[in-house]
């Protein structure tokens, strides 16, 4: 399962330049998330369920490109990933 989001302006613009500035993956047990180039400020990474109650919550330094999250404990179902930095706002849904 992969999801992605163009950056801000290449939405504007409607062109790609093949660029995302987050990306989402699920392998094993964990979310993996890949960021274009280092984030414009510090990450803000939350897990939601699919009712709305907080299951993690963390804030990462601009430098990570990459971020793994254990989701293995988890029960079947739909969640929500939110990632934001002082500019950008995403919100990954994904079934587990």
């Amino acid at each position: 399962v992969y999801f992605g989001v163009k950056s801000p302006a290449d939405t504007s613009t409607g062109q790609t330049n093949g660029q995302e500035w987050v990306s989402l993956s699920k392998n094993s047990g964990k979310l993996l998330l890949s960021f274009a180039g280092q984030a414009d400020s510090d990450l803000n990474i939350s897990l939601f369920s699919s009712s709305g109650a907080l299951l993690y919550r963390e804030k990462i330094p601009a430098s990570n490109n990459h971020i793994e999250i254990s989701v293995a404990h988890l029960p079947a179902g739909v969640f929500l990933c939110s990632v934001s930095t002082g500019l950008r706002n995403k919100i990954f849904k994904w079934i587990h």
